[in-house]
This record gives C-alpha cells, sequence and structure tokens, in this order.
C-alpha cells in the first residue's frame, strides 16, 4: 500500500543550535518537538515491523534511557532536516546509502488501519506502508 502525501511542515523550524550533539548518555538532540514544543533527542534505531516497534518502545530502556517511543511523523520532518549534522550524521549515513532508508513514524493513518506513515530519510517523502514492512524506527524522547 502507498499512498504519496506532501510535506505537513518545514522541520528547519525546529531545528536549534546544539542540533547533532551527542549528550552525556550517547543520546543525540534533534530540535525542538512540533508535537510538545519540548526539546526531544535519539536515543536509539531499531529495524522492526511497526506493529513490533511500537509495542517495544516505551519497554526498551537503556543504562542511561528508559521511556522511549517512536517519533511522530512531525518529529521524523524535524530528524530528516537534521539528518546531516553533528552526530546525527554519523547514524543516519550507513542507512541513507541503503536505498530510500525509509523510517516509521508512530502515526497511524486514520482511514487505513494496517498500515502507518513513513519518511524517506534519503529524498524525503511522505507515503503510507503497510504495517508487517520492516523499516528504520528511530526512538526519541522528549527532554
Amino acid at each position: 500500500m502507498f499512498r504519496s502525501r506532501t510535506n505537513c511542515l518545514d522541520g528547519d523550524q525546529y531545528l536549534c543550535a546544539q542540533t547533532g550533539r551527542e549528550l552525556d548518555n550517547k543520546t543525540i538532540l534533534v530540535g525542538v518537538s512540533p508535537n510538545t514544543g519540548n526539546q526531544f533527542i535519539l536515543s536509539g534505531l531499531l529495524r522492526s515491523d511497526w506493529v513490533t516497534a511500537n509495542q517495544m518502545a516505551p519497554r526498551i530502556s537503556s543504562r542511561y534511557v528508559s521511556d522511549m517511543r517512536m517519533a511522530s511523523q512531525q518529529e521524523l520532518e524535524v530528524l530528516h532536516a537534521a539528518r546531516d549534522m553533528g552526530a546525527l550524521a554519523e547514524k543516519f549515513e550507513d542507512i541513507a546509502s541503503r536505498g530510500h532508508g525509509w523510517m516509521w513514524s508512530g502515526d497511524t493513518i486514520h482511514y487505513a488501519t494496517e498500515t502507518a506513515w513513513v519518511k524517506s530519510l534519503s529524498h524525503g517523502g511522505v507515503a503510507g506502508h503497510h504495517k508487517e514492512e520492516r523499516y528504520i524506527v528511530p526512538l526519541v524522547k522528549d527532554l
């Protein structure tokens, strides 16, 4: 299932002076979440189908970070805008070189329950894909 969609916001406006900086706990500052208005961090990446990732994300914790979640569609816009900045560039360089680099959003599509939003790390496009596909899952957390 594929449904093309235009980008909903300009992620650049949510970047901050320290975007891409690796913090002491090995997370990376992304910018300001359009959803919460708080700064948010990238705390990890995994490759999974949507259902598994949605169930696992809040349960995953590391030595330093707990209560992670899947990034929203709008936060993926910010992450895409920041992908070449600081420590984020190292995280995403390999992913982008392997094709579209689709990333799952935690947001589902209200009219199609078996699909959720994805964003391409390489070209920035947004689409709805079937939840059984395995893609990159950015795990984020508000500061």
